[in-house]
């Protein structure tokens, strides 16, 4: 099986799941599509049924892309809470230790 065939019947079968798809297996996605595209820059001529399934591949980019956009996004917004709520609890913590002494020195 050819690596542009193993990319092609991975990307079908997440796919058929989209919304269910995590990062990891899109950076699993990813890595597979790189060595796909290695392995055709090495060869000098593309087959007909390479070309099929690339185009074929190419027709999924964008959901896949909306997917990966979606996950982006729901990462920020779960940073932006984590911050949020640490700028919220130090507004609650005094700066100074409230169990310190201080010592005078008579003159």
């Amino acid at each position: 099986m050819s690596r542009l065939t193993e990319l092609f019947d991975k990307t079908n079968a997440i796919m058929e799941n989209l919304a269910d798809v995590d990062y990891e297996q899109l950076v699993q996605l990813v890595e597979l599509r790189e060595e796909a595209l290695a392995d055709l820059q090495a060869t000098n001529r593309i087959e007909e049924a390479d070309k099929r399934i690339i185009h074929q591949l190419m027709a999924c980019d964008e959901a896949l892309l909306g997917r990966m956009k979606q996950l982006s996004k729901e990462a920020s917004e779960s940073l932006y809470k984590i911050n949020f709520s640490k700028f919220q609890k130090r507004v609650y913590e005094p700066d100074y230790i409230a169990n310190s002494l201080f010592f005078d020195k008579r003159k």
